[in-house]
Parts: structure tokens; C-alpha cells; sequence
């Protein structure tokens, strides 16, 4: 029984309880579940407190320097290297079952959902304002979707956890992976039920918590990566026409350390520096930047991403800068008066404008509304207007606007992944033959190995997607 602080769920088995009020509050992982404290509204509300925290866990890491997401999804990219070169596991799919990268994000991921199920379960048994009661559940819901999204774009269908785990029985804890589909079911469910009971704004210290934003347009990237393209476009349409949300004039302002929770801000993950601060200024700078601690050489731009960028895009100026040895790295989520390694003042934008209007661009495909939709992204970007006759396909010029002005921010795997399994393979191939690279990936490549440890310990209950050991 001693490794099973790495199976599907023993690592979530413990809720997170606390006496701080703001939600977020990182809530100490130190007491079991109590029937004798889920019995007020503080007390729920502390619950959510610890699923927004354990959320933000899946994106900042449990330990410094080193949060998987950022392995998983950017430096798998074309866009991204990792600039440690004992490090290149993701950057080169040298993959095996047994990386760490896979093992911390799902302990990490079903953490966060077993904390966002227990506010969904002893909510039933709370008296309490039924209006904030439902508002506290549609949170818990929308958390868990997004959570699951990653899931299934990463590993395939994983196993549907739906209910607080509180034993450490066999059949409680070694739950069979789902199907893609019935997962992607699951998330819709979620976030359609969400999107109805959810504010649309937030005011005082609530401010940063789901709303029904956040949820409408999840809704519409979930849509999209299905290949629902139809339902895609509703979803997304109703966040633009919905007057909620614009693009800020200058593209730094987005990310900018004392600019939290902007107008085109549909949901970010939350930091506070010197508490519950983000990691990554440092995990994206190199050891040279001369700055508070040290660079961590985590998701450096590749030759690639830097090459191609188009001449006068302002964006260059706003995500790059280059250290005293010549090395490039992002500055997009530096805090410049962070007083403490690792603990930047910097939201991170799980979801924002931009993002979805180029969403909403692709799911309606080549039309005049579409173009309309790219050019007020390339317009803050100071590039000039594109149209139907201009050089490429509909998707390539898509998908060039969405890999600069989403850089950094955990979309260009996922992006590639919607080109479907010929047409990835194939970009990414070509990549690694443009810069004489020996590698080369094939349709297993696509998914991540489910941890060698899950699979062993639950006796194979949770099976291993093909082509891993």
C-alpha cells in the first residue's frame, strides 16, 4: 500500500479545510474529511476556496520551478523548447510511462477534482441560500470541466471520478478510464449547467471566480475540440455578443502583474505574490536574466516560433527578451517587482477574449465575419488587415494568428491535436526535419502515457494507451 500516494485518486483523498475567508486562500492539505464540518455556508464556501487552490496547483506545481502543464503542453509543441538539455523528454517524445511530468499532473489534476466534488457532494446536506448554493456548485462544476478538459485532450478518456473520494476500498479508488466521448459528455454537462446558474459579474474580493463567461466560453472551446463546429459558434457567439468582454489597446497590459482580472479576462488563474504566487517568470527565464531567483530554462521559445514570426507584430516586443548571453525568453507573466523567487504577482489566462474570437473565427470557417474577427486581433498587434486572398489556407492563417497571440499559454498543442492525427504528425515531422532533428512521431504520440505507477497499482483497471509500456 505504500505507493499509493501515486494512484488515480489516493492522492486526492484528503479535502482541504480552512479558516481563511478569500478564495484564495491556499487551504492546509492536513485534516481528513469531517461529516462534523461541512455544515454552513463558511463552510462550503471554504471548501471551494480549496478547489480554487488546488486548481491553481495543476498550473503553478506543488514544488518550484517545475509545474507539469508546462512540460505537457507547451515544450511538446513546435513552439516551445526546453533550454535544460538533460531535460528533453517532452521537447523530443523521449517518453516513457514512468515520467514525473505525467505522474504530478495527474496526482495534481485529480486532486483538484476530488476537491471540486466534495463541494459538489455536501452541498445537498448544507441549509443555506439556495441561489448562493447553486452558485458554489456551478464553481466546483466549472473547475472539474476544465480540469477534465486537459484530461481528455491529453491521456484520452480518463477514468470519470464524480463523487468525493473518502475510502481507500478498491472499487472506490481503481475506477475504469471512460471513453473520449462520454468524458467530453461529462464536461459538457458541467459547463451547460454551470453557464446557467453563474454570475456574470463578480464585485469586491469575489472578483477572479468562475463566471458565466468562463463557463459559456469553456463551452465553446469544448465544442470545437469535439469538432462540433455549429454548436462551437453558438457558444462562442453568445460571449461576444454579450458586450462583457474586449481586447485592451496595448497587448502587455493583458498580462501585466497589477492588471489582474481585465476587461478581456473571461478566467485566469489567481496569484498574490509572497502567498500564493506564480512560478513562472522564473521557470521562463534563463539562469543569466539578472533578476530575483533563478531561471529555471522551463519553455523557451523555439527557433521555429522565433523564425516565423511576421515582421512590425508588436507581440515580439511584449513576450521576448534576451539575456546577456543571447539566449530569448519569454517575459509574457514576469512580475519586475518580484521580491521573491517563484512568487510573481502574475495571473495566468486560462481563457480570454482573443482566444475566443479566434475560436469563433475557425468554427465558422472562411467568411467575411471571420476575417473581421482575425483582424481585430491583428490590428492591436499592429499588422496589417488579411482577407480571403491573402497567401495560405483559411486554417493555416487561423492557426498562425493563434500561435503568436496565445503563445506561452497552453493552446498550441491542443491546437495542433483539432488539425486531426494526419495533418499533426505531419506538422510536427516537418519540424523537426527543418532543424535536422533525427525525431519523428507517430499517431501514439498524439496522447500522453497514463503513469506507469496508475496503471500498476490500480492491476491494470486503468489501462495504458497504446504504443507506451
Amino acid at each position: 500500500m505504500k505507493n499509493l500516494n501515486i494512484t488515480l485518486l489516493i492522492a486526492a483523498i484528503l479535502s482541504i479545510t480552512s479558516c481563511k475567508k478569500d478564495f484564495l486562500e491556499i487551504p492546509p492539505p492536513s485534516q481528513l474529511n469531517s461529516d462534523a464540518f461541512y455544515n454552513t455556508e463558511s463552510d462550503l464556501l471554504q471548501a471551494l476556496s480549496a478547489a480554487y487552490a488546488a486548481q491553481r496547483g495543476i498550473y503553478t506545481g506543488k514544488t518550484s520551478g517545475l509545474p507539469p502543464l508546462l512540460q505537457l503542453e507547451d515544450v511538446r509543441s513546435d513552439d516551445y523548447a526546453n533550454g535544460n538539455t538533460n531535460d528533453d523528454v517532452m521537447d523530443l517524445f523521449h517518453v516513457d510511462g514512468g515520467s514525473e511530468w505525467y505522474r504530478w499532473n495527474w496526482i495534481d489534476s485529480y486532486y483538484a477534482i476530488n476537491a471540486a466534488n466534495t463541494v459538489i457532494d455536501r452541498a445537498t446536506k448544507i441549509t443555506m441560500d439556495d441561489v448562493l448554493k447553486s452558485r458554489i456548485v456551478s464553481e466546483a462544476k466549472f473547475i472539474r470541466a476544465q480540469i477534465y478538459f486537459l484530461l481528455n485532450q491529453d491521456y484520452g478518456g480518463v477514468p470519470l471520478v464524480l463523487n468525493e473520494t473518502i475510502s481507500f476500498e478498491s472499487d472506490k479508488i481503481n475506477v475504469p478510464r471512460s471513453s473520449i466521448a462520454d468524458t467530453y459528455k461529462q464536461i459538457e454537462a458541467d459547463l451547460i449547467d454551470a453557464a446557467s446558474n453563474l454570475p456574470k459579474i463578480y464585485t469586491g474580493s469575489d472578483i477572479g471566480r468562475a463566471t458565466w463567461g468562463a463557463a459559456k466560453g469553456l463551452l465553446g472551446k469544448v465544442y470545437l475540440q469535439e469538432g462540433k463546429k455549429a454548436e462551437a459558434a453558438a457558444a462562442l457567439n453568445e460571449v461576444v455578443s454579450s458586450g462583457l468582454y474586449a481586447l485592451l489597446p496595448d497587448y502587455k497590459d493583458v498580462f501585466a502583474p497589477d492588471n489582474h482580472n481585465n476587461k478581456e479576462s473571461l478566467f485566469e488563474i489567481q496569484h498574490l505574490a509572497n502567498f500564493a504566487g506564480s512560478t513562472y517568470g522564473n521557470n521562463m527565464a534563463t539562469p543569466n536574466w539578472g533578476g530575483v531567483g533563478a531561471g529555471q530554462n522551463y519553455d523557451l521559445p523555439a527557433q521555429s516560433f522565433l523564425s516565423d514570426f511576421e515582421p512590425g507584430d508588436l507581440r515580439m516586443v511584449g513576450l521576448t527578451k534576451t539575456d546577456p548571453i543571447g539566449k530569448i525568453y519569454s517575459v509574457k507573466y514576469l512580475d519586475p517587482n518580484m521580491s521573491t523567487g517563484f512568487q510573481g504577482n502574475t495571473n495566468f489566462p486560462v481563457l480570454r477574449y482573443a482566444d475566443v474570437l479566434l475560436l469563433l473565427a475557425e468554427a465558422l470557417g472562411e467568411s467575411s465575419q471571420s476575417y473581421d474577427y482575425i483582424n481585430l486581433v491583428r490590428d492591436r498587434a499592429g499588422l496589417p488587415d488579411i482577407s480571403q486572398a491573402s497567401p495560405g489556407t483559411f486554417i493555416d492563417k487561423v492557426y498562425k494568428e493563434r500561435r503568436y497571440e496565445l503563445s506561452f499559454e497552453l493552446n498550441r498543442w491542443h491546437d495542433i491535436l483539432r488539425l486531426g492525427d494526419t495533418k499533426a504528425i505531419e506538422l510536427m515531422n516537418n519540424n523537426f526535419i527543418r532543424y535536422g532533428m533525427p525525431n519523428r512521431i507517430d499517431a501514439h504520440d498524439l496522447l500522453h502515457a497514463i503513469p506507469v505507477t496508475v496503471v500498476q497499482v490500480t492491476n491494470g483497471i486503468v489501462k495504458q494507451n497504446a504504443g507506451y509500456p
